[in-house]
């Protein structure tokens, strides 16, 4: 059975960089997962930020940049790849944009703590790192 795993590109980065432990983890999850990252692209810096992520890493499926997240880039990640919402993860830092998104179109979520965002009972990691004994 495929399942997917989609990526908030801020919760996976350091510095503009894939972090070290963010590089093993996705080398580790695209073994079982197809990934996808959804992002904003609201500014040049965005954009460049996602085709530096998109050359330097043969781990992701997928990449969707727009001005606004909304359920539907979500779900027409889903239907590129055919697979269903309850076998798909939205892991992300912004409990509105991502998390929320994710909940309410039936997906699993895990969120990353970020300073601004309240937490809303959603099921937190401290980083990708903790989603390998998650899920």
């Amino acid at each position: 059975m495929d399942r997917l795993i989609i990526f908030n590109w801020n919760g996976i980065n350091s510095n503009n960089q894939l972090s070290p432990y963010s590089e093993r983890v996705l080398n580790i999850l695209s073994q079982k997962y197809k990934l996808a990252i959804i992002s904003k692209k609201n500014s040049r810096i965005a954009e460049i930020r996602i085709l530096q992520t998109e050359l330097k890493t043969p781990y992701f499926d997928i990449l969707f940049a727009s001005a606004d997240k909304t359920a539907d880039q979500y779900s027409r990640c889903m239907n590129k790849f055919s697979i269903n919402p309850e076998n798909t993860i939205i892991v992300g830092n912004g409990s509105i944009e991502d998390i929320d998104i994710g909940k309410s179109l039936g997906c699993n979520t895990y969120w990353i703590p970020n300073n601004g965002f309240e937490d809303h009972g959603h099921q937190r990691i401290n980083s990708i790192e903790n989603l390998l004994t998650k899920i």
